[in-house]
Parts: C-alpha cells; structure tokens; sequence
C-alpha cells in the first residue's frame, strides 16, 4: 500500500495511542513521518492521508530538557491532535543491546498512567509519583502532569534496571511549564531542548 508514493501501514492502534482504532502510517518526503488515525474504515483513512500536506508550524511543548544526559539523544517531536485537544512527546532514546531504549516525555491523555501503587518522591524540590505498573514517572504542575513512560516494549509490571536508570536521568533534566493546560506557557521546541 502506498500513500502520496511513499510505503505506508495500516492497523489497528493500541487504546494507549489514543480515542481512535485505526491508522495509515506513511514516511513522507524528507524523512517525516505522518499518521492518520480516525473512525473511518480503510478507504476514508487512505483518503484523508492522500490530502495531508507538510508545511511550516511552529511546535511547542509543556516542559523543557535541560541537558541530554549522556548518551541519551532526541529523536523525534510528536504532535498530535483529536477531537480540538492537542498532545505533544518527546521521545529519547538510548541505544542499547537488542532493543533501543525509548522514553517519551508529555502531558498523558487519559488515565491509563493512574493504575497501580504509586511512590511519591522528592527529587531536586520537586514531588515525582512513580508508578511502576505503568512504566511512568510524573512531575506534578498545578493541572496536568507531565510525564516520562516507557519504553513500551517491556513487560508492564517494572521497568528494567537500565530502563529505570534512563527515566530518572530524564527527570533530572525535566521542567516542566508551571501549567500544562495553559498552551500560551509553552515553549517552541526549538529551544526547549539543548542543542
């Protein structure tokens, strides 16, 4: 299958990814990566995708990274949109044996991250809750959390030790804007991050 002549993917989503079941995932030109996600079967999906066209937008995100700890890299800026709201993620990796480690790093949707026992912590004056059943370590703000989870591939009762290592490690270097649900607070992502 193609979309706009590059080789795209269709499949049913996980519940964590969001409201809709299905998506087209297609690789665009100069690298990007586009997806459409909605109610609609496989034609209407295809259909929508063949009229998404890239152009210039300025991404803002609810927190910035301080430092990359070392060997972790950014690799993409994600945003995302359904039904007016909006979503942004980082996701940083860390190469390792097998698997890359990958984190991501934004404003949960939904409640998936609220299950299981949580920790909560003090780190550099900061209150973090830790919930190992999710995979996730939160920042508390004065609405919405801003989050780092995963990496998704691991079992969802713990994190691996090095898995661990790296979400603490981007928790240091995390801060995130006073209020999430304030999007006038956000900051452009091109100097969120360190370069």
């Amino acid at each position: 299958m193609t979309v706009q002549g590059g080789d795209a993917r269709y499949g049913d989503l996980a519940p964590d990814f969001g409201p809709y079941p299905r998506a087209v995932l297609w690789r665009g030109s100069r690298d990007h990566w586009f997806r459409v996600s909605c109610n609609l079967d496989r034609v209407g999906i295809l259909r929508i995708a063949e009229t998404v066209h890239p152009g210039t937008h300025t991404v803002r995100v609810p927190f910035r990274v301080t430092e990359l700890p070392d060997g972790i890299s950014l690799e993409q800026v994600i945003e995302t949109s359904a039904d007016g709201a909006g979503r942004v993620t980082a996701a940083f990796e860390m190469p390792a044996s097998g698997h890359p480690l990958i984190m991501e790093v934004g404003t949960p949707t939904g409640r998936w991250y609220k299950r299981g026992a949580v920790q909560r912590r003090m780190l550099h004056g900061r209150t973090i809750e830790i919930r190992n059943a999710t995979q996730t370590i939160c920042l508390a703000t004065r609405s919405e959390p801003v989050c780092i989870s995963g990496p998704s591939y691991e079992p969802s009762k713990d994190w691996s030790p090095q898995a661990r290592r790296v979400a603490f490690r981007t928790a240091d270097v995390l801060i995130p804007v006073a209020d999430p649900a304030d999007e006038s607070t956000w900051i452009d992502a091109d100097r969120a991050f360190p370069e």
